[in-house]
């Protein structure tokens, strides 16, 4: 009689896969990335505040930050950062567990696998790139009230409107949405490539280079998409 895993094996160890590449993808770089994002806001947003002063746009320059950098910037570097870190890595992954034939040896053993290796790793990189963009975008306010306004909380009123004014509702769920849609991409995209493996090792590389050449056109038909839908 052949072995079959007892109920609900499948969904706990995809918990922990979702865990482990949620860790991998976002949480264990958060802190680097976040201090980057805080150095690259600090130099461009100072750049651009200047800039925009010279030209006598001082009224909208604050918005205009907010808009390039937090709304719009953001969940590109988080997209890229994932796609490059996770995507490549989901890829090589899956790549080397159907080359080895692990994954055959887990469907044998009754584990869904759509449930315990794929699933997870797409939902762990829709999850890691919105809260990515959503605390980098925590980080570009920081910086633009920093630059525009300095120490003092007179400008709170003023940059209250901004922020509000640049992230209405629909900017918002619009910015949240495109992240998440950037997640789906990287993780689908890693998971098929790497799928499309096959027994010879020598395979591995060639998925994942797959993988990081269909993702950079996705991720920039998606951005061109939304910028077309939002501004044009």
């Amino acid at each position: 009689m052949s072995w079959q895993a007892p109920a609900g094996a499948a969904p706990r160890q995809g918990v922990e896969v979702f865990h482990a590449q949620l860790w991998f993808t976002a949480v264990r770089i958060a802190p680097a990335y976040l201090g980057l994002v805080a150095l690259f806001a600090l130099v461009a947003v100072r750049i651009t505040l200047t800039a925009a002063r010279e030209w006598g746009l001082d009224a909208i320059a604050v918005e205009l930050v907010l808009r390039l950098y937090a709304l719009e910037l953001m969940p590109v570097l988080a997209a890229l950062l994932v796609a490059l870190r996770s995507g490549s890595a989901i890829a090589a992954e899956l790549a080397l567990m159907r080359a080895t034939g692990e994954l055959a040896e887990l469907a044998r053993a009754g584990a869904r696998l759509q449930r315990s290796e794929y699933l997870p790793r797409v939902v762990a990189t829709v999850v890691a790139v919105v809260a990515l963009s959503l605390a980098s975008a925590g980080v570009c306010f920081v910086a633009i009230y920093a630059l525009a306004f300095g120490a003092s909380p007179h400008g709170a009123a003023e940059f209250g409107h901004a922020v509000a004014t640049v992230f209405s509702p629909a900017a918002l769920i619009g910015f949240v949405l495109k992240g998440a849609l950037f997640g789906i991409a990287t993780g689908a995209v890693a998971v098929k490539a790497g799928l499309g493996a096959d027994a010879r090792l020598r395979s591995v590389p060639v998925a994942v280079r797959a993988a990081m050449v269909r993702l950079f056109f996705l991720l920039a038909a998606i951005e061109i998409a939304a910028l077309a839908l939002a501004y044009v």
